[in-house]
């Protein structure tokens, strides 16, 4: 667990966190039980005083019946879809190409 200053990233998955314990009527103390976290973790988490390991957030999002997702998404224009199009397109030339 690393310490670091809030930031957008664990901003929204504080927030994330949040909303799930609101709609669960879930307090901080159950998700603790749940994830087999402490308590005072969870609330560093939600305040953004630390950033959890991907096991914690794992942990995390497992006692919330959630799927934990990460990915990255090019600020270039890049998407995923573009990438794979790109890659299957080589692999193709380089399988039609003849052996040297």
């Amino acid at each position: 667990m690393s310490s670091s200053p809030s930031c957008p990233v664990t901003r929204d998955f504080s927030d994330q966190v949040r909303l799930l314990l609101h709609y669960r009527q879930w307090t901080q103390e159950a998700l603790a039980l749940a994830s087999d976290l402490h308590q005072p973790l969870i609330s560093r988490i939600l305040r953004g005083s630390v950033w959890p390991t991907l096991t914690t957030l794992h942990r995390i999002a497992q006692a919330l019946d959630c799927q934990l997702k990460i990915e990255l998404v090019p600020n270039d224009g890049w998407r995923p879809e573009v990438v794979r199009a790109l890659e299957r397109r080589i692999k193709q030339e380089t399988e039609a190409s003849p052996a040297e």
